[in-house]
Order: structure tokens, then sequence, then C-alpha cells
């Protein structure tokens, strides 16, 4: 430990383990000998450092105190002793929480402290009377944490538990309504109310429209024809914008009318009224997932409390557990770039009847299939004369063709294989791997005249044309567009932000007339998907 009498605050350590009586009283080994470390009360100075002793001593010179906690801090002060070289200690001091009823017992001083005082820098001769102005004892202050989470989390229990009693209650009012209403009455209070989303964005948008055409209206001549054009145009907009308002309102009727068999009199419940109660419950439901969070946070501040107070109590103090360190990946070693193979001349080989050319076949005939098995070759009847062998030629590096594909790594040996199963290899970004050459075509079975002697014809590379590259759509072809639905959408507003008009959402049901039926109410839930008609699609970027 750093000397930390250099500052105003002074840390004893944790007490690791006693030191023996005989060791505190020898005359010479004794670490409070060493150091010049007394203790006091009052004017009288403890000299016997045995349990007996120090009982005597706090018996007969101050009974508020507590023996066996001055015996803690005479142990924790023996383990400190070279940082505490000089000082005299007043054993009665309230800071150091040696009385009874002071609320520190001894594991709070063996677990280690902190005090802070003015006495400032102890001298290396010399005693030095430390005042001891405060005392932080970690133990103490986790079990109070301690304390305070159980009490944290059991407030919150109590906040969860009425919230879920809140979204019982609510789910049980709602229900009963249901069932007086019917089954179908969620049903029928999103279709009004989608109808009345729908119509309310509509009349805002006639509105609009009008006062576009009014203010166009308002800078042309009466007698003009576009003027003439515009009033006649504003008059469709308002019978048009009368029709849809009351539409409006028969469908907000729907939704505040009583039903039930005293509705003809105004008792019962409305569709209002079960929209009401949803809401109810959603917010009992976002409560009860607030108390939920809020107790999983108390909670957690428990186990941390809980989890400083055992390392505290197991002497590893109040830092944090180290983490272990992470493991450093190895640095890939640089690929070695390859060397270019290195022509050599083939070895000699037995003389080998002459065979014809083989015509390869047009550049856009290649098409990279899989392997077919070949035929087994046909024996042929050996030559009565060997013919005169062709002398002994380097063999020919293939030129590189063009890509087959887009993908810069597959290349065309031309030469190799046949015009149906080219040997297609991996490109100059890899390394190359051998290539097996395909067993050539039979030839036809030669008459027993062998023809006469011939040198081999080299064969002259064949620039080959990459094959285009196959679409399985067409040209012009566009994908369809698929919508998730989600909450709050309606099919006005889908085609408003598909389409770009709300007016289309009628071309919507049409095509999705398999997954929201066929009739009037057009219903619509989240995490339906919907298909946007194909005439109506966006232009991929």
């Amino acid at each position: 430990m750093p000397n930390a009498m250099n500052s105003q605050n002074v840390r004893f350590n944790p007490v690791q383990g006693q030191v023996a009586d005989f060791v505190l009283n020898h005359p010479t080994a004794s670490p409070f000998k060493k150091n010049d470390i007394s203790f006091h009360i009052g004017g009288q100075y403890l000299e016997d450092f045995s349990q007996k002793g120090i009982k005597d001593f706090v018996k007969g010179n101050d009974r508020k105190l507590s023996f066996e906690e001055v015996g803690a801090f005479i142990q924790s002060t023996a383990t400190n002793a070279a940082e505490l070289k000089g000082a005299s200690f007043d054993l009665s001091d309230p800071e150091l929480g040696l009385a009874k009823k002071d609320g520190i017992n001894q594991k709070h001083i063996e677990t280690g402290f902190v005090l802070e005082t003015r006495s400032g820098q102890l001298p290396s001769q010399g005693v030095v009377f430390f005042d001891a102005d405060a005392a932080k004892f970690p133990l103490k202050e986790a079990e109070v944490a301690v304390e305070d989470a159980k009490k944290e989390v059991k407030q919150a229990e109590k906040g969860f538990k009425k919230a879920e009693d809140k979204v019982d209650n609510a789910q049980y009012l709602r229900q009963r309504l249901v069932d007086f209403l019917g089954n179908d009455s969620p049903k029928d209070l999103a279709e009004y109310q989608s109808r009345v989303s729908d119509l309310e964005t509509g009349v805002a948008e006639l509105k609009t429209d009008k006062a576009s055409y009014q203010a166009e209206l308002s800078g042309l001549q009466a007698s003009s024809p576009r003027a003439t054009e515009l009033k006649r145009v504003i008059r469709g907009v308002d019978l048009e914008i009368s029709e849809s308002t009351k539409t409006l309102d028969k469908a907000k009727e729907n939704i505040s009318s009583k039903q039930g068999p005293l509705s003809f009199m105004g008792i019962g419940n409305s569709l209002s009224e079960l929209h009401e109660r949803n809401t109810n419950l959603s917010s009992a439901q976002d409560t009860m997932q607030n108390a939920r969070q809020q107790l999983d946070s108390a909670r957690q501040k428990l186990t941390d409390a809980e989890s400083l107070r055992a390392r505290i109590l197991s002497g590893k103090g109040i830092q944090q557990p180290a983490k272990p360190a992470e493991p450093v990946a190895p640095k890939p070693a640089e690929p070695t770039p390859a060397k270019p193979p290195v022509a050599q001349e083939p070895p000699a080989k037995p003389p080998v009847a002459p065979q014809p050319p083989v015509k390869p076949a047009p550049a856009d005939d290649l098409v990279v299939i899989p392997n077919e098995p070949k035929p087994a070759p046909v024996a042929q009847k050996p030559p009565a004369q060997p013919p005169t062998p062709a002398p002994a030629q380097p063999p020919v590096a293939p030129p590189v063709a063009p890509p087959l594909s887009d993908d810069d790594n597959l290349y065309i040996i031309p030469g190799v294989g046949n015009s149906h199963n080219p040997v297609v290899i991996e490109g100059p970004g890899s390394q190359p791997a051998p290539v097996k050459p395909t067993p050539a075509q039979p030839a036809p079975v030669q008459p027993t005249q062998p023809a006469p002697a011939q040198p081999a014809p080299v064969q002259a590379p064949v620039a080959t044309t990459p094959a285009k590259p196959v679409s399985s759509i067409g040209d012009g072809a566009v994908s369809k567009i698929l919508y998730t639905v989600k909450r709050g959408d309606t099919l006005s507003s889908i085609a408003q932000t598909e389409l770009g008009s709300w007016k289309r959402w009628p071309e919507i049901a049409k095509v999705n007339h398999d997954v929201i039926g066929t009739s009037n109410t057009h219903w619509i839930y989240p995490g339906q998907v919907l298909t946007m008609p194909p005439s109506q699609l966006r232009s991929a970027e």
C-alpha cells in the first residue's frame, strides 16, 4: 500500500490474519514498537495487547466502547502499521466507530475502512495524535445499499401486482361488452373506424383541391374559358364534399348508436363504448409493461448490492472483478504470390497413330453444363507397320479467353474438353487448380492399310466468345410488390403511400379479394400481406 498519509484520506486494508498476542507485546518485534504507534483513552495508554489486556483496559477507562471492536481496530492497525508510523490513536474518538451503539461492528472494521484526518503528514520520527474527522466503512455502506434495494424491490412488486390487476379488470370489462354486442363487434368497430378515417382523409383532400381551384380562379377574368371550367369543377367538388360528409356522418352514427333490446329507448351499449374499453385495456397493458421494467431494474440493483457485499466480506474489497482479457486473434499470414508454371518438355511417348483434328464448335454454342459420362473407347487394331513418330513439340500454353459469364473468376480454356462441355477454371484472382483434360471422342476404326504417316498438326487456338447470361425473367418484367399491413393502416392510407392517391384503394381491394374478401367491408388486419396492382408499381431505382 502506498503511503496514504500524504493525503487527507488514510486507508486501512482488510485484515488477512490475526497477529499473535506475543508478537504485539514483543519489546522489539512488535509492529507498534517498530513504528512508534500507540493507543490511549484520555491519558491512559494501552500496554497489554492480549485479548484480556484489551478487555480490562476498555472496562477500566470507557465502558461505552466495545472491546471486540477495539481489538479489531488494533489488529487492523497492526496490518497497516508501516503506513501509520508515528500515529497515536484515541480509542474513544467517535469517528473510529468503536462504541457499542454506533452501528459499526467488528466485521465493518476487519473488512477495511477509510479515515479522513486533518493531522497532515506523519513525520518519520516523533508522535502525531491522530484526529479522525470522518470514517467510511464500505461493508456498512454495502449493507445499507442491500436494504434499500430490498425495499425498492418490494415496492416494485406491489406496483407490478397492481398493474396486473388493472389489466385483468380492463380485459374483463371489455369481454363483457363484446359478449353483449356480439363476437363480431370488434370487427365491426374496426370496419367503421377504417371507413371514418378514409372518409375524413377524402373530405380533407377535396377541401384542399377546392381551395386550390378557388385561388386559381381569383386570378382569372370571369369571362375566360378557364374561369368557366374552374367554376364547374368547384361545383362538382362541392357536391362530392357534401356526399362524402353525409357518408361520414352515417359511419360515425353507426359507431355511436345504441344496440340492444331497449336501444329504441336510448338504453344499451355502442361500438364507441367498445372503443373506449379497448383504449383503457391498451393503457393498462402499457402501465404493466413499465411496472415490469421497474421491477427488473430493482431486482438487478439488489443483485449488484449483494454481490458487492459478498466481495467485501471475502476480503476482495470494493473493486469490481476484472474482466478476462479478450483473446487476440493471430494475424493471418500474407499469401505468397503464386509463381507461373514453368513449361517442361514432356517425356517421350510411344508413337501413336495420328488423329484427325477435331473441329471446335462456334463460340456462340459454348454452354456450361454438368459433365456427362463418355462411352468407353473402342479398341483399334494396331497398324501393320509403325508410322514414323512426329517430332516432339513443346507444349503450347492455351490462351486465356474472356470470362464465360459476369463472374471474373470463370474462364474457358479452348481446345480442352468439347464444345458442349468446356472446362471452367478459376480466373487469375485465385490459385489455378490443375485441369485434367477431358478424354477425346473415339476416332472411327481405321482400315487395315495404314495411311501414310504425317506430322501431327498443331491446332491453332480458337478465340471463344462468352455466352450471354440468360435471365429467368423476361426483359421489362417487374416482380410484384408485397405490403405487410401494420397497426393503424387503412386501404386508403396504403393506396396513398404505395400508389400515390387514396382514391385508388378499390384497386388494392380487387387484387387482394382472396385475402380480405369480396364483401363491401374490406377488413384488413395487422400482419396481412397485400399485393399491389402490377400496373401501378413504381419503377425500380
